[in-house]
């Protein structure tokens, strides 16, 4: 009997099954350990990274800003540092303290972390912490800046957005309120000049005071529309014609949501704030804001170039005046020149010469062409043809597929300004 089994154990393969789960088991484990803690450990090195990024800026921004001394402008950093990493919280990770190099000399920023990831399933084959470090470094020169905004106050912005929240109208005030606090310091420096003009738009734009020199003094409410001859470029009203105002014609030509030959002409009590670094008083001018009227957002587009249109210098004068294109240019240029446009609608209302989507792309492009950054968003859209379409005229009108953000509520407007102040810092201190 012994004998039999003897020569039987060999080929017995009973438990084999077992013996081979047992191993593979323990290879799964070690596999999803090491999967589980890679994912912690990515995610706490963008956390640091992003950190980073946020103390430099800061710093920089500060030192640019020559208010504060070297040592107060690492003081700001550290603490933007600390509020961008507290997302380590997320893998346990204890928010290291950055070292934060400022050379005032050299204009570069440095800062430097490194954080220790408590490492979970791979503690068991040993590897009980992983330490992540990052490093961002930032270079300034101090850029003067220009933006000029195109806001939507038709009728629809008092509605509340598809993603809830406050009316569109209200979030505005408050996202546009932060954009401002963020851009522009609250005491501005002398020699920099960082400046926000805002053209507010419906059916018409209230140029108030300048609509006069806009319109070869025939505006009677204020407020101008088109041009009669094509020209979508920044030419000042003596040089590419006059803008055309109510008695000109108030029938609606463009067909994108029916109402050909309606009147929609209606003139918004808004008026345009041509560049300003007083951000307070900026601020007060977008809360006086109250909406109506139909969407000629290619007016808006017309009008959020000219703010910045170095050829409308006298047209502004005084402190509005924009630079010059030049100062745009160059390796190292001197400033830098953006256009925001924010519509919660569909481009649905022209009077002259083509429908309001074609004019506004052909501005777009050759605003561009001329060196200016082009951020939009699609306020509260939805996914209706119209609405799609929308959203691509926007997309098409902005310099990089990044500047455009399709925003369902407040937070998201505000976090798309918010986004685009932070593009425009990066763009002012880079070297």
């Amino acid at each position: 009997m012994a004998a039999s089994r003897a020569q039987h154990f060999h080929t017995d393969e009973r438990g084999a099954v077992a013996i081979l789960f047992g191993l593979m088991i323990m290879v799964c484990c070690m596999s999803a350990g090491l999967a589980i803690d890679y994912a912690r450990i990515l995610m706490a090195r963008n956390t640091l990274l992003d950190a980073a990024d946020a103390a430099g800026l800061a710093t920089a921004r500060a030192m640019v800003d020559g208010k504060l001394t070297t040592t107060e402008a690492q003081a700001i950093g550290q603490a933007y540092f600390a509020e961008n990493a507290k997302g380590l919280s997320k893998t346990h990770t204890p928010v290291p303290v950055p070292t934060i190099t400022a050379d005032a000399s050299a204009k570069t920023v440095t800062v430097t972390a490194q954080a220790t990831v408590q490492m979970t399933l791979m503690a068991v084959a040993g590897f009980k912490t992983v330490n992540v470090p990052t490093s961002s470094t930032v270079a300034f020169d101090g850029k003067d800046l220009e933006v000029g905004m195109a806001l939507d106050i038709t009728g629809s912005m008092n509605d509340v957005p598809p993603g809830g929240g406050p009316r569109k109208i209200d979030g505005l005030k408050t996202a546009f309120k932060s954009f401002a606090e963020t851009l522009i310091p609250a005491t501005p420096q002398i020699g920099r000049k960082i400046r926000i003009g805002v053209q507010p738009f419906s059916a018409s734009v209230n140029l108030g005071k300048y609509a006069a020199a806009a319109s070869n003094s025939r505006s009677k409410d204020g407020c101008v529309t088109e041009r009669k001859t094509p020209s979508y470029s920044d030419n000042t009203p003596t040089v590419g014609g006059y803008f055309q105002v109510s008695a000109d014609g108030t029938a609606n030509i463009d067909p994108t949501e029916g109402g050909v030959g309606d009147n929609r002409y209606f003139c918004p009590a808004p008026a345009v704030m041509p560049l300003s670094d007083n951000r307070d008083a900026l601020v007060a001018r977008v809360n006086t804001f109250n909406a109506g009227g139909y969407t000629a957002g290619h007016l808006g587009v017309q009008w959020g170039w000219n703010l910045i249109a170095e050829d409308y210098a006298s047209f502004w004068g005084a402190s509005s005046a924009p630079a010059p294109y030049a100062d745009t240019q160059g390796p190292k240029p001197k400033l830098i020149k953006a256009m925001i446009l924010m519509t919660d609608g569909i481009f649905n209302t022209a009077y002259h010469p083509d429908i309001a989507r074609k004019q506004a792309l052909a501005m777009c492009a050759n605003m561009k062409a001329k060196g200016i950054r082009v951020f939009t968003i699609g306020f509260g859209l939805g996914n209706t043809g119209s609405e799609i379409e929308a959203k691509k005229t926007l997309a098409a009108c902005a310099s990089d597929p990044t500047y455009f953000v399709d925003a369902s509520n407040t937070a998201d407007l505000d976090a798309a300004l918010q986004s685009f102040a932070t593009v425009l810092n990066k763009l002012r201190i880079a070297s």
